[in-house]
């Protein structure tokens, strides 16, 4: 795939890659130097509406009902104070 640099120095990404690489109006990009003197660098920061997503998955997967959550806790504070009487179950 090919570019070419306009009098503004600026580039048109090639669709298949801003696709690929979720590349819209407004996203930011980071350049720098490759490895070799006529390589660069393209890092592609994620959009706030990528960000939002991510943390939604994450938010989901450990989405529980609210009566789990409790006795998960419950579970856990027993297990750190095994060295004194286990905390009396309050029952949801």
């Amino acid at each position: 795939m090919k570019s070419r640099v306009t009098g503004k120095n600026q580039l048109t990404i090639p669709a298949v890659l801003a696709r690929e690489l979720h590349i819209v109006a407004g996203s930011e990009v980071e350049w720098s130097r490759g490895t070799t003197a006529d390589t660069i660098c393209l890092h592609v920061r994620p959009s706030p509406a990528d960000i939002l997503l991510q943390v939604r998955e994450v938010g989901a997967t450990y989405r529980t009902k609210a009566g789990e959550a409790l006795r998960e806790l419950e579970r856990m504070r027993d297990e750190d104070d095994a060295d004194r009487p286990a905390r009396k179950k309050r029952t949801p």
